[in-house]
């Protein structure tokens, strides 16, 4: 009887995570020190190879217009992890 429940209980709980994983999206966010918008072939960059990046722009969404209310690395980075103003 103990088995039958640990059993039906791990059961539920891996239909329960797979209804979560396949609930939320898969989000990959870079940040890179130094480069810009033309430091990436997706937008356009002819001078170097970046065969990875543009699958993955490629495969999903690529964003081609964003704001920064701080030019400075750390704040501008402190940002967008917090939704807050620096």
């Amino acid at each position: 009887m103990k088995s039958t429940l640990l059993f039906l209980l791990f059961l539920s709980a891996i239909l329960a995570f797979q209804h979560l994983k396949a609930s939320h999206p898969n989000i990959l966010f870079l940040i890179a020190d130094d480069a810009s918008r033309n430091s990436f072939g997706a937008y356009g960059a002819s001078y170097i190879e970046t065969p990875h990046f543009d699958r993955l722009a490629k495969e999903g969404t690529l964003f081609t217009n964003a704001y920064n209310n701080n030019p400075k690395c750390a704040p501008a980075r402190a940002c967008l992890l917090t939704g807050r103003y620096s």
